[in-house]
């Protein structure tokens, strides 16, 4: 059996400590069930209760905490939370709250995730799906956020600047043809639009045919 030591007030819970040094946070809202009071001698069914309000209080402020600092998808939210040790049913139970209320939302992430990474450089479609998976986001909604930001996708003239630096770079070395095949690959651009990367820049006279043996 666990006693309540003391009750204090905060702003929007109760903090209840108790005589095993334990200190639950229940929230104002749901206090009234519990007829909390100091002396209080608590059976271990109403101590299960206490500690599943208090981690489900804590784990969705502790959600909210992360949020402030940057938007998460439902994935990441859930490893972050999980690492700090609630259970999988609290957490489980707090991100579906966060989607209904819609402060998680893994399409517009995947839409504000893609603006971001364009606009810090000039990457392709490819990079952008891998990243979002690594991130959790559903492969469908990845595709749907790809299509929604069309008119921000680089022209061919955007991909060709990067790759002319990189050729630029790499013209004295080894295989050049074949190091800017792989870094423009590594960016994320299409087996297409390589191909016409390329040959844009063997035509300018900057990779010649017997650089591109290993292609």
């Amino acid at each position: 059996m666990v006693t309540i030591s003391s009750i204090q007030y905060r702003d929007d819970f109760l903090q209840v400590l108790c005589d095993t040094g334990e200190a639950f946070r229940i929230p104002y809202g749901v206090s009234g069930m519990f007829q909390l009071e100091a002396g209080k001698v608590v059976d271990h069914l109403e101590y299960q209760q206490l500690k599943e309000e208090s981690d489900r209080f804590t784990c969705r402020r502790k959600a909210y905490d992360y949020l402030a600092v940057r938007n998460r998808s439902a994935r990441e939210l859930e490893i972050a939370l999980s690492r700090k040790g609630f259970s999988k049913d609290i957490i489980r139970e707090v991100l579906f709250d966060l989607e209904e209320r819609g402060y998680v939302n893994d399409y517009q992430y995947a839409i504000q995730f893609i603006r971001n990474k364009r606009r810090a450089k000039t990457v392709g479609d490819n990079l952008l799906r891998a990243e979002l998976q690594k991130r959790g986001v559903d492969r469908k909604l990845i595709t749907k956020a790809i299509r929604k930001s069309e008119k921000e996708q680089p022209s061919l003239d955007d991909i060709y600047n990067i790759a002319l630096k990189k050729a630029l770079r790499v013209k004295t070395k080894k295989n050049p043809y074949g190091k800017v095949v792989q870094y423009l690959g590594q960016r994320g651009f299409e087996f297409d639009e390589i191909q016409k990367i390329m040959r844009r820049l063997k035509s300018d006279g900057l990779l010649d045919n017997d650089s591109q043996d290993s292609y």
